[in-house]
């Protein structure tokens, strides 16, 4: 059990998703109780539930684009909780170089272990690798484009490049 109970506080949150009857009926049947969150859940519920949230909130958009759209909602969502609160405070005075460079510590209170490495390829050019198929890379890519916001980069991108296990992100942004 690696996911702490303020992942799912971030997830079902109004900014996120409605949590509504069928929704509710889902989550309850892969053993998520919204009324009584655990205090720690496996990764394979989180991964079944952010794929349950983005049928819910984001299913007349196609699969890879509604991910994303999870992605940046959650970071809005965990920015309610108080370690997210921390976070989004500090965030724009780091700024996104350091903060960037940061990420593995700071999704670290997303998932206990989360299996991340951040390498920066240049000015305003960071390569994520992420070996663990449980993470939706659109997921993460939308996390990490609110991330940027957060610090202020309003132009940056993230590519999601798909490998045979896991993926990386080329994020970049102007200077």
């Amino acid at each position: 059990m690696t996911i702490p109970r303020r992942t799912f506080e971030a997830l079902l949150r109004p900014e996120v998703v409605a949590l509504e009857g069928p929704l509710v009926a889902e989550l309850a049947a892969l053993g998520i109780d919204v009324g009584a969150l655990a205090p720690w859940s496996s990764v394979a519920a989180l991964r079944d539930a952010i794929d349950a949230v983005r049928r819910a909130a984001c299913g007349e958009r196609g699969v890879d684009e509604g991910f994303r759209e999870v992605g940046r909602r959650f970071v809005q969502g965990f920015k309610r909780t108080t370690v997210g609160w921390i976070f989004s405070t500090m965030a724009p005075a780091f700024g996104p170089d350091l903060t960037m460079q940061s990420m593995p510590r700071y999704l670290t209170s997303v998932r206990a272990a989360f299996p991340v490495t951040v390498v920066a390829e240049g000015d305003q050019r960071y390569r994520f690798l992420c070996p663990d198929p449980d993470i939706n890379a659109f997921f993460m890519a939308g996390s990490v484009e609110v991330t940027l916001e957060t610090c202020g980069v309003h132009d940056g991108r993230v590519q999601v490049v798909l490998k045979d296990v896991g993926f990386e992100l080329e994020v970049r942004w102007p200077g």
